[in-house]
């Protein structure tokens, strides 16, 4: 996979989305109103994995995680997936639980692009508009940067579809896999451990991957419905930075008279295709 040509697609598709987005936000809004919205998104952001769960049906926090976590998402569920794409025919699914801004939907589609194409069908379970929409915003234009190529192509015959639980069904003849990546909080905990019951139920995947943050693998394992879950190390396969982004982020900084504190520290670090320490169980039949 040629990784300059991904980075190049994904960053202006992100920054051309992202842009969109803060520009509609911020319209009518004084300048300290948004400098306050952009203090209380980076707040929730910055506690993920010690403190609660972010509001993800804010935009404001969903367009700041996007704009910081998008791409190590995509590496870790891309990493997690290559292994599971064979160079046979035989046609693929993939449930994405808790699916956010679609980065198993990236993932899946660059680990495809290096295998023999086949049928393959997404299925993303997200309860926030602003992240879905946000996410497809950003496949949208991903696609339609590309050359054409084997990426462009597996993008393009991707089946994709926003489901709920209850309208996952198993498809016929199908490897499946389970993916539910950084989706498992203490406050949701509970739900997610069900609703992974009846999804592994109906399924009966293939192959499941579940992560969180390094800190709450303990919630990853509380709602893995494997018993024979364990916890790997997965190489990224993708390393370095995002420059285009890096600089997108640093602009918003500068937007805001580059004020100190928490806005200065999150949007001045560049952003990288590495993800965070993270546990990543992954189980099989």
């Amino acid at each position: 996979m040629d990784q300059d040509l991904v980075t190049n697609a994904l960053s202006e598709a992100i920054v051309e989305a992202a842009d969109s987005v803060f520009t509609e936000l911020r319209d009518g809004l004084s300048d300290a109103v948004v400098k306050q919205k952009v203090i209380e998104a980076l707040q929730q952001l910055s506690e993920l994995g010690t403190g609660p769960m972010p509001d993800y049906d804010d935009p404001w926090v969903a367009l700041f995680y996007v704009l910081w976590y998008q791409p190590a998402q995509i590496n870790l569920a891309y990493s997690s997936i290559k292994p599971f794409i064979d160079d046979t025919s035989t046609p693929l699914q993939f449930v994405d639980f808790g699916a956010g801004a679609l980065a198993t939907q990236f993932g899946v589609a660059l680990a495809l692009a290096e295998r023999s194409q086949r049928a393959t069908r997404v299925q993303s379970i997200e309860p926030s508009d602003a992240m879905f929409q946000l996410g497809a915003a950003i496949w949208q234009k991903f696609t339609t940067l590309l050359p054409t190529g084997q990426l462009r192509r597996a993008c393009q015959e991707i089946r994709t579809k926003r489901s709920s639980v209850e309208e996952i069904e198993r498809l016929k003849g199908a490897r499946k896999a389970l993916l539910a990546i950084h989706a498992v909080y203490d406050e949701n905990c509970p739900r997610v451990a069900a609703d992974m019951k009846t999804l592994h139920g109906e399924l009966n995947p293939h192959r499941g991957v579940i992560s969180t943050a390094r800190m709450n693998g303990h919630l990853a394992r509380s709602v893995s419905p494997s018993q024979s879950a364990e916890n790997q190390e997965i190489a990224p396969i993708f390393r370095g930075i995002l420059p285009r982004v890096t600089e997108f982020r640093e602009g918003i900084w500068e937007s805001l008279d580059r004020p100190p504190g928490i806005i200065g520290n999150f949007l001045r670090q560049p952003v990288s295709w590495a993800w965070p320490r993270a546990t990543v169980l992954i189980y099989g039949r």
